[in-house]
């Protein structure tokens, strides 16, 4: 009934694999994104640390966490296409929600910890330069061994709804 939103779809297809899996996975995400509204926001690390945060009281908090960035994903894809943005916000966007997700694993962990740990982002996430498909460089300080294993598998743990972020903590000498 809507050319342009099909022509729009076909675009998402066309153009990733992954988003056409996330769409066949959960088609009510392009409804949601299209007629939500959300699609003339840009949204910073805070705005998407407030809407996380709900998400993280649940037992299941990963895959709620993994969804939510999923349906981010697309939405950011979605401008991009439609022209709402462009690389640098793309970036931006990317960096954003990059951040809020790890810092919401961050709070995860330090929750149950008398000793916090703190994360440090570098690379591109540092600079606020992430793309479609960057890995987070990452130095863990604080905390113990264990509560850097345990925000690494939170984030980096595959389920059925994919991982939150892929995660590199191996330092380089440059």
């Amino acid at each position: 009934s809507s050319p342009m939103a099909l022509d729009l779809l076909l675009r998402v297809f066309d153009a990733s694999r992954f988003l056409t899996d996330v769409l066949l996975r959960r088609p009510g995400f392009f409804e949601e994104i299209a007629r939500g509204g959300e699609l003339d926001e840009v949204k910073s690390a805070a705005i998407l640390r407030e809407q996380i945060a709900p998400l993280m009281r649940y037992d299941d908090a990963g895959d709620r966490l993994r969804v939510f960035r999923r349906g981010e994903i697309l939405r950011i894809t979605i401008r991009d296409f439609l022209g709402l943005t462009d690389v640098v916000g793309i970036n931006r966007e990317l960096s954003a929600l990059a951040e809020a997700c790890l810092a919401a694993s961050v709070d995860r962990v330090n929750e149950r910890s008398e000793s916090p740990l703190s994360v440090i982002g570098l690379g591109k996430l540092g600079s606020g330069e992430l793309t479609f498909g960057s890995d987070l460089d990452i130095v863990f300080i604080g905390g113990t061994v264990e509560h850097a294993r345990e925000d690494l598998s939170f984030m980096t743990r595959q389920t059925a709804e994919g991982i939150i972020f892929p995660i590199d903590t191996r330092l380089r000498p440059e």
